[in-house]
């Protein structure tokens, strides 16, 4: 992998859960001498999340440019989305495709109106229960498709702490991945959120790269400016993948 120069997985006050204005953000990107940065503000239709109908394409879109046209001689900005569950909202998913991304995340929260880090979740089922359902749910995202990055996967054990070894339901998920030529995002928030490991964690990433997988997309999930890049040395014995970023929606090694 590359010097760390890009964060393909940031939050700004366009996302209900973002903590800084994007301004903020994009000047620590540059005091961090970062080449790149991917707003991925969130995209929610579930009624059940606090971020549901939150997000402004215009006004974002125009905070961008904006930012873009101020900063140009420091940092290249980029403009992408994470939205949640696109294979359940496939109409205002596709209305989001034919916008002018750079990025597309897909993402899995939520299972019905019980989040996955929730306190519902963890009542109802046990932590092999969980694992099971949220692996059902993104095999059927990942079929639906559409999307350049999979965003955190195993995204539960950031809450519950799971621990389990790759399994053949894994297995299917990552070679879906690699058939359906989606990049699996590496996720450093799980060390800021206790879990103290990579999401995907090492034997996930050493699995996706025995069954082909070469490319990821690095992400630190910041929701301020302070985060980004957050752990990122942390990955550096991931030297057999190639670091990935988008433009245009158009896959760049870098």
């Amino acid at each position: 992998m590359t010097a760390f120069i890009s964060d393909n997985h940031v939050h700004s006050t366009f996302s209900e859960d973002g903590k800084q204005d994007m301004e903020t953000i994009v000047k620590k990107a540059i005091e961090k001498k970062m080449k790149y940065i991917t707003f991925t503000e969130h995209v929610d239709y579930n009624p059940a999340d606090d971020g549901y109908l939150y997000f402004q394409y215009e006004k974002y879109s125009l905070a961008v440019e904006a930012m873009q046209k101020k900063y140009c001689d420091s940092i290249t900005i980029l403009k992408g989305i994470e939205f949640g569950e696109p294979h359940l909202y496939h109409t205002f998913f596709m209305k989001e495709t034919k916008r002018n991304y750079d990025l597309i995340m897909g993402s899995l929260h939520w299972h019905g109106d019980r989040f996955y880090g929730g306190k519902q979740m963890a009542a109802r089922f046990n932590a092999d229960d969980i694992m099971k359902i949220y692996y059902e749910d993104t095999m059927n995202m990942l079929e639906y498709g559409g999307f350049d990055v999979l965003a955190h996967l195993d995204f539960p054990k950031r809450y519950y702490k799971f621990e389990n070894t790759v399994s053949k339901r894994m297995d299917e998920i990552l070679k879906t991945i690699i058939k359906k030529d989606i990049i699996l995002e590496v996720n450093t928030s799980g060390f800021r959120k206790g879990y103290m490991n990579l999401i995907p964690d090492q034997n996930v990433l050493m699995r996706y790269h025995e069954l082909g997988g070469r490319k990821i997309s690095l992400g630190s999930d910041a929701h301020h400016g302070d985060e980004l890049m957050a752990d990122f040395h942390l990955t550096e014995n991931l030297e057999c993948f190639e670091q990935t970023l988008f433009i245009n929606r158009k896959r760049i090694v870098i």
